[in-house]
């Protein structure tokens, strides 16, 4: 991927599509290998199917609900800070469900238990993990030029689908060893992000100026 430079950046800073691509392919991963366990969790846990359901629309619900609330906060505090803070969060309420359910299946809670933690869980996922893709598209509005724009847009939809594809693919390489490895395996693709973007994503601020329409 070649690197991008904003004309409206005086400064001459580089702003590269690389570490976007990394961090929407490793956390969409992240998310589609839990989609990918939540069969034989819910099964080992003597959960219901609607009760997977009901964990994965409330972390659908928390996502698109604050996405425009992420996308607005990042244009008064910065992108950099809202992205690595919503990074940060769902890098910490990933593990934390991780946790969670490994601990649920070595002890075999009450139904109940096991659902309201899938729920509260994966609402804190959905909720953080809705400034990530917010926060990206806002950073390729500010530095990509316009006639670019769109191919970079799809470049992260491609890493973003690439990572659909292969995080049930990496579950099912190490699910023969149990559930609580690949759990743990996916758990560590959002702190390599977080990493990644916490030393690469650009320090200067420059947003894109908003779009109005001209006088007729």
């Amino acid at each position: 991927m070649k690197q991008i430079i904003s004309p409206a950046v005086s400064t001459g800073t580089t702003f590269s599509l690389r570490p976007l691509l990394f961090e929407t392919f490793t956390c969409t991963m992240a998310m589609m290998a839990f989609v990918a366990l939540a069969g034989p969790i819910a099964r080992t846990l003597s959960l219901a199917p609607w009760h997977v359901g009901l964990a994965m629309t409330v972390g659908g619900l928390a996502w698109i609900t604050t996405a425009r609330w992420w996308g607005r906060l990042s244009d008064q505090r910065g992108r950099r800070t809202v992205m690595l803070s919503g990074l940060t969060g769902f890098a910490i309420s990933y593990l934390l469900l991780c946790l969670f359910i490994d601990t649920a299946l070595n002890t075999l809670l009450p139904a109940w238990v096991a659902l309201a933690g899938l729920v509260l869980g994966r609402g804190f996922v959905g909720l953080f993990y809705a400034a990530v893709p917010a926060t990206s598209a806002a950073l390729v509005a500010d530095h990509v030029e316009p006639e670019h724009r769109a191919g970079a847009m799809a470049t992260l939809g491609a890493a973003s689908g690439a990572g659909m594809v292969l995080g049930p693919s990496l579950v099912g390489l190490f699910s023969p060893l149990g559930l609580s490895l690949p759990l743990y395996i996916t758990a560590v693709l959002p702190i390599l992000a977080l990493l990644a973007l916490w030393k690469l994503l650009p320090r200067l601020e420059h947003h894109a100026p908003p779009h109005t329409t001209p006088p007729a």
